[in-house]
This record gives structure tokens, sequence and C-alpha cells, in this order.
């Protein structure tokens, strides 16, 4: 899984996730903001930061699946 159009957020955890071909997996993730980009991302009014979630094939780079969502900073 990889993290896109991030604005800083990080994606825990960082080591591949292997799914079996034909298969499905639900995993939780975490995403993160490190504390130094708080204050640039603090500057948006409505406090959210945009991401793309985006699960790859390892082999098959260009088989992916994408997914927008967006990471809300505490007020």
């Amino acid at each position: 899984m990889q993290l896109r159009e991030a604005g800083g957020l990080q994606l825990l955890p960082t080591e591949p996730i292997v799914v079996p071909a034909s298969g499905e997996r639900s995993v939780a993730v975490t995403v993160r903001l490190p504390a130094q980009a708080v204050q640039t991302a603090a500057a948006d009014p409505a406090r959210v930061l945009p991401l793309q979630l985006a699960v790859v094939a390892e082999q098959a780079p260009d088989l992916q699946r994408q997914q927008a969502s967006r990471f809300l900073l505490p007020r």
C-alpha cells in the first residue's frame, strides 16, 4: 500500500502487505503527520489534508487500485 499526494503524511506500517492472488485482506493502517509538518498543514482554514491511498501489485505495478480520502487535523 502506498500513500500518494500526502502533504507530509506518513503511512504506517511501512512493510509490504501480502495478499494472495485473487484474495482479499482487511488491514488496519495508521496515517501520521510528523510534528514539524503540523504548522504548515494547519495554515489551511479547513484543516483537512487530501490523500490518495494506492494498493499496487508488487510484481505488476500497473495493477493497482486507488482510493481518495482525507486526513482531518485536530482543532
